[in-house]
């Protein structure tokens, strides 16, 4: 895996691979980014149909001789204050996508991001903001993404606050996020984890 290491001079040592976008298959991760989109839906738009209105017991006005429409009930949908007719209702929007899907998806956001990272190398003693800023070479004004592992939690503390620095674990980053920003970043640890569930 050749990816192009950044010191803290903001030297590059190594190359990055030339490859497209095409790595990855746009209907299949369609339906991916659809499923995660719709799994985090609450789904809680509701309204009270007729049954559900309190009230309307007693015949509004009387069946003849008024020149209005005959009416039974005050929870009627066609006046004001009664029930909804095909209102929302709570519902669960996920979709259940079958497993080999999945894994092709993500083996090729895998993929995608190992031909099309660059690879930082901070080492931090304490937390600290400035010295993770110096040995990232990171420009303050370009939005960049940097995928860090469970075990970098130094630079997490040191990076999450910082305005265009967009920070995600690798077991659970913004696929869209990724594949729409010129600028990904990765760590040492979540190279290995790449290699590792690439194999």
């Amino acid at each position: 895996m050749q990816v192009k290491v950044i010191e803290k001079e903001s030297k590059s040592q190594e190359k990055v691979n030339e490859e497209t976008r095409d790595i990855i298959d746009k209907s299949l991760l369609y339906e991916y980014i659809k499923a995660r989109r719709a799994s985090v839906r609450a789904g809680l738009a509701s309204v009270k149909s007729r049954g559900q209105i309190k009230g309307g017991g007693a015949k509004p006005y009387k069946q003849k001789g008024t020149g209005r429409a005959r009416r039974g009930t005050s929870r009627s949908p066609l006046i004001v204050g009664g029930g909804v007719i095909f209102g929302p209702t709570p519902r669960d929007y996920s979709i259940k996508l079958n497993k080999k899907l999945y894994k092709k998806v993500k083996s090729q956001l895998y993929t995608y991001i190992k031909t099309n990272s660059k690879m930082v190398n901070i080492k931090l003693e304490t937390v600290s903001t400035k010295d993770a800023l110096k040995q990232s070479g990171f420009n303050s004004d370009e939005k960049v993404v940097l995928l860090i592992s469970s075990s970098d939690n130094k630079i997490e503390l040191s990076l999450r606050n910082v305005k265009n620095i967009l920070l995600y674990n690798i077991n659970n980053f913004n696929e869209e996020k990724v594949l729409l920003t010129e600028k990904v970043y990765i760590t040492n640890d979540v190279k290995n984890i790449i290699e590792d569930r690439l194999k």
